[in-house]
């Protein structure tokens, strides 16, 4: 009866073993970006299934409200887009304002989010001014610094379109 028993415990002990390791596992091929801002397994597919050059060069601007607003109907659309890069969230993303202010002294407002697919040709950092291409993927919430919820666009932009054009003094 206690080898039954020595021997269940043992069995339940690998079974939640085997468990906690297939998550590790699952999470550990999971670290690539995307998306929706968020991991996923699927960086390598978009590397390799870029958008097309009609895509890109069918590109229009846009205004933020206009992005803003059109979340829902505007996914899979490219714009073309200049800001400042305000925050280095991680190595792929980036809040970037977008709307050019200012009589003197120029300044972006208006944040959105942007996740970089691809190696830039220099190192980004904040106060960068750049141009680029990107496709609207809807909007996009995250929990800022003093907890409370933001929600900004989203969008997808292939380092190859995107330049850095300035930087803030």
């Amino acid at each position: 009866m206690k080898n039954q028993k020595g021997i269940s415990l043992i069995s339940l002990l690998l079974i939640i073993v085997i468990i906690i390791v297939a998550i590790f596992l699952i999470k550990a091929s999971s670290t690539e970006p995307d998306i929706d801002g968020k991991s996923t397994t699927d960086y390598d597919y978009l590397l390799k299934n870029k958008p097309s050059s009609e895509q890109i060069s069918s590109a229009r601007t846009i205004d933020y409200v206009s992005l803003y607003k059109g979340a829902n109907t505007l996914n899979g659309n490219f714009y073309k887009i200049t800001g400042e890069i305000v925050q280095v969230v991680e190595d792929h993303l980036y809040h970037v304002n977008m709307t050019k202010t200012g009589e003197y002294y120029t300044y972006y407002t208006d944040r959105i989010q942007i996740s970089l697919i691809g190696t830039p040709s220099e190192i980004l950092m904040e106060g960068d001014i750049i141009s680029f291409t990107g496709e609207s993927l809807g909007n996009y919430t995250y929990t800022a610094v003093l907890g409370n919820e933001t929600t900004v666009p989203f969008l997808r932009v292939y380092a190859e379109n995107l330049e850095v054009i300035g930087h803030t003094e």
